[in-house]
């Protein structure tokens, strides 16, 4: 079904891709959330990525591949704004900013997961993320970041 509706996504179908990009909507964030640390930062690299999802589909050459090219576009705006805003907030920075809301309940009740993953460095947190938290394989992960 998934390759059905990415070709329907290729072929013009907004609402195929809509449906597509929802679907993947809490991966997208942790993954976000992980490399970025920030709500805010993680939200706008998903409408960044959904964005660039619609302008580029077409440029999609094999429909078993989209996971792996929209988390590669992801990646890429979150490296984005990792280098235009050069910070980074620590968990309890943002736990000293209020209650979670929305999708970053998910975060509350990974928090642990989340403290030692801040500690691990930067480029190696992306691979364990992506390893054990989205259960990418060794050879995803490796085209993903290429």
């Amino acid at each position: 079904m998934k390759n059905t509706l990415i070709e329907q996504a290729q072929n013009g179908d907004s609402e195929a891709l809509i449906t597509l990009i929802e679907s993947r909507k809490q991966e997208m964030f942790r993954i976000a959330f992980g490399i970025l640390k920030s709500s805010t930062d993680a939200a706008d690299a998903i409408q960044d990525t959904a964005l660039t999802c619609c302008e580029k589909i077409d440029t999609l050459k094999n429909p078993a591949v989209f996971k792996s090219w929209m988390f590669k576009i992801l990646v890429n705006h979150c490296r984005r704004i990792l280098r235009e805003r050069r910070k980074m907030i620590s968990i309890q920075e943002l736990q000293e900013q209020g209650s979670y809301a929305g999708p970053e309940k998910e975060v509350t009740d990974n928090i642990e997961f989340f403290r030692l993953m801040d500690q691990i460095e930067a480029k190696y947190r992306l691979v364990l993320l992506l390893y054990y938290a989205e259960q990418f394989s060794v050879k995803e992960i490796a085209e993903l970041l290429e």
